[in-house]
């Protein structure tokens, strides 16, 4: 058992709250400077946001302290609770300090990620709570409780650097984490360490380390009843296996545990979100398309209520919901959704945030969707003007813009045009050493079918014929680029060898289904075929 703080007299909490309002008093304006010291033109507008959002976490956390100090006039508090909470609202405090600690820093990038990075803050109102406190310890020596309150402190610098998206740091410092947990046998030390390395190394793309990490978590926080660490390395744990189609079924069943977790808990409403966007894009990922937007639709609710409208998590549950539409064919829903997760990023982190472009691409997609191809064009052009200038001339991401914009090209019938934007983003991920014959071979098929649109079937044989190897099941995951590549290279075989544009043709009617502009295009293509060879009289009988 702890042993109960001593009764502290009336008026003497007034100012619990004053140690970190005057730490955050003092160093406000040091962070101002350091980030508006960034020539990005979006740092007014991120300093305006995390001075907003720091600045209401700060009071918040004296009034939690507040009343912490307060209940210890109560004769009839529990010890316990009051040692936990004590240890709560240290680690809370920390944090801030931590994160504020390394925003100050003249490091390039800090505009781009100190909104995100404030986001990741633990909320303070989880101090408040019996059920989430358990993650306290009590009754341990004195050299293991300071161990451990050390170790929580770097839990929070792991925090802090991770948000800036310094992952191998992070990384580093949650193993030290883990490593005291380990030392003192305490599980739950080691649990949050494990989550924080998990969460990082998912965000490196070390997907198997992040999920191995996620699930020691998960056990060690049920050893140790940390039901807020088991319930967020469940969320986290959704989101890494839930990238895989062949794996929904089992992204819905930890889904179905977070549930029970956070009913225990009390239906934390973020909690239960940020288990909401997981779930989605799982269901997404998985084809449950209703079953997805139920999901986006509570998280932006919740967003929407708690942060209101002007809030990047609101606009990241805007943005998903907006790409859901596109998937679900809805493009009038994507771009309304959309335009309003622009404005949201815009004005809560500046138009030429990189968050912006994500939100243009998705944007410029619904508007091809809705044959609107000149502003689709346009957006397109602006996204990748902006991710060029957050990420460079040549990286993964500007690839990807410029798929996109050739895809809006191509189907505006600018084959030029399309064939060149292709053509750089192609060039661009083999010069980056990406080994992914399925991603480099969408660019191929887009190419090849271009050329065939363009009336040059000899240099679309030439991008086509190799995807057959690359796409060679037209029944299996791939099998809509299967059937694809079949059917324009049965149109760029047709002058040299009917028999086998017909074979061709054939294969991807096979599989595809009974209704569909592609099915429709394949019947026209096999009628035409036998009236080459046969005749009009033939083919009409």
């Amino acid at each position: 058992m702890a042993t109960r703080p001593e009764a502290v007299g009336v008026g003497a909490c007034d100012d619990a709250g004053a140690p970190l309002q005057e730490f955050w008093a003092e160093q406000r304006t040091s962070l101002q400077k350091a980030l508006l010291r960034s020539d990005a033109p979006y740092a007014a507008a991120t300093w305006s946001t995390v001075e907003r959002m720091l600045g209401s976490y700060v009071d918040d956390w004296a009034r939690a302290s507040e009343a912490h100090c307060t209940t210890q006039l109560v004769a009839s508090a529990d010890a316990d609770t009051l040692e936990r909470q004590a240890q709560c609202l240290a680690s809370r405090r920390s944090a801030v300090e931590e994160l504020v600690a390394v925003l100050s820093t003249s490091e390039e990038g800090l505009s781009q990620q100190a909104v995100q990075a404030v986001v990741t803050l633990a909320p303070v109102e989880a101090c408040a709570d019996p059920r989430r406190l358990e993650a306290f310890a009590v009754a341990r020596a004195p050299e293991a409780i300071e161990a451990i309150n050390q170790a929580r402190a770097q839990l929070a610098r792991a925090r802090a650097h991770g948000g800036m998206a310094h992952y191998d740091h992070a990384i580093q410092l949650a193993n030290g984490v883990i490593e005291v947990g380990q030392r003192y046998d305490d599980p739950s030390t080691e649990a949050a360490g494990l989550l924080v390395r998990g969460q990082y190394a998912e965000r490196r793309g070390d997907y198997p380390a992040a999920e191995q990490s996620l699930r020691d978590a998960i056990r060690l926080a049920e050893i140790s009843d940390d039901h807020t660490t088991r319930a967020l390395a469940l969320i986290r744990l959704i989101y890494t296996v839930g990238r895989d189609s062949e794996r929904h079924a089992e992204a819905r069943s930890l889904g179905a545990d977070a549930g029970a977790v956070l009913r225990m808990l009390g239906a934390d409403p973020l909690l239960q979100a940020n288990l909401d966007m997981n779930l989605g894009r799982a269901d997404r990922v998985g084809r449950k398309l209703d079953d997805a937007l139920t999901h986006y639709k509570s998280a932006l609710e919740t967003y929407s209520t708690i942060y209101g409208e002007d809030h990047p998590e609101t606009a990241r549950a805007l943005t998903s919901l907006g790409g859901l539409y596109i998937t679900r064919e809805e493009p009038d829903l994507a771009v309304e959704t959309l335009e309003r997760a622009k404005a949201s990023f815009e004005k809560t982190l500046g138009a030429e945030h990189p968050f912006v472009p994500v939100v243009l691409v998705n944007l410029g997609t619904a508007y091809k969707a809705q044959d609107d191809f000149p502003r689709a064009i346009e957006t397109l052009e602006l996204a990748l003007v902006l991710r060029k200038r957050a990420d460079g001339e040549k990286h993964p991401l500007v690839a990807k813009n410029l798929f996109n914009l050739g895809a809006a090209q191509y189907e505006a019938r600018r084959y030029d045009d399309a064939i060149e934007s292709l053509e750089t983003g192609l060039d661009m991920l083999i010069e980056l050493g990406t080994d992914e014959p399925a991603r480099l071979g969408r660019y191929r098929l887009l190419i090849g079918s271009a050329y065939v649109n363009s009336g040059r079937p000899e240099l679309a044989r030439l991008w086509l014929q190799p995807l057959l190897e690359v796409f060679p099941d037209a029944r299996g995951s791939s099998g809509k680029y299967a059937r694809r590549t079949r059917f324009h290279l049965a149109i760029a075989t047709m002058p040299v060898d009917l028999a086998r544009a017909r074979t061709l043709a054939e294969i991807a009617r096979e599989s595809a289904a009974d209704t569909g502009t592609l099915t429709a295009l394949l019947d026209d293509l096999l009628w035409l075929l036998d009236t080459i060879e046969l005749g009009p009289s033939a083919s009409a009988g």
